[in-house]
Order: C-alpha cells, then structure tokens, then sequence
C-alpha cells in the first residue's frame, strides 16, 4: 500500500500545481470538496460508442464471457472455406446466366434529354 505523507505546494500564477510522477499522462477527475479542498482521482474514459456495453447487462456478460474463453484458448472451429468457395461459385455462376444478354441484339444506351435545351436524347 502507498503511504501519502502531506506536501505543501505553491500553486502558479494560472492556478497549477504539479501532481508528481505518478499521476503523468493519467486522466483524473478533479472534485472541489468545499473551498479549500480538492480531490483527485485517478480515472479511465471510455469512448461514447463503447458505452453501450458497459450498459447492456447482456452484451457486458457476453463480451466477458468471450474474453474468458479465448484467455483459456477456446476457440471454435475455423469455417470450411472449401464448402465457403463452391458456394460461391454456384452463386457467381447463377448470377451470370440471369445476366447474359444475347450477344446478336446488344442493348444499346440513351443519353437522357436535359429538359428546357435543345439536347435530345442521342438514338
């Protein structure tokens, strides 16, 4: 346990005082007692988008539920890219055959009239 004996310090003419070492690069909330007391308190901030997990009782026990097994190195079993990769070709393949268009009447596009011009779509 760290022993705190009393320091005097004189604060600068902007009103600091240095906090030492231990407090460096740290975030800590400042609480203003009553007039001539201060508190500090050493703190962490977490981000707003993270905030929801610390709220969510659910999401808090599953996030540390997964931290829990992957410290005990339980994994589950890596996904069959094999299974992954040919149903990605049944896919592709499908896709193409709904989209081929007939190679001897190409649909051809129009450029579309600019109301109030004289342009007209090109044929």
């Amino acid at each position: 346990m760290l022993t705190i004996t009393p320091e005097t310090r004189t604060a600068d003419v902007k009103g600091r005082i240095t906090l030492g070492e231990r407090f460096a690069n740290k975030t800590v909330i400042i609480q203003e007692i009553d007039e001539t007391s201060v508190s500090v308190t050493l703190a962490r901030v977490i981000p707003e988008r993270e905030a929801w997990v610390y709220e969510n009782v659910d999401a808090k026990a599953s996030v540390i539920s997964g931290i829990k097994q992957a410290r005990d190195r339980q994994f589950t079993d890596a996904p069959d890219m094999i299974a992954a990769a040919k149903l990605a070709d049944l896919i592709e393949n499908d896709d193409e055959s709904k989209n081929k268009l007939d190679a001897r009447s190409p649909k051809k596009l129009r450029r579309p009239a600019i109301r109030g011009s004289k342009l007209r779509t090109k044929k």
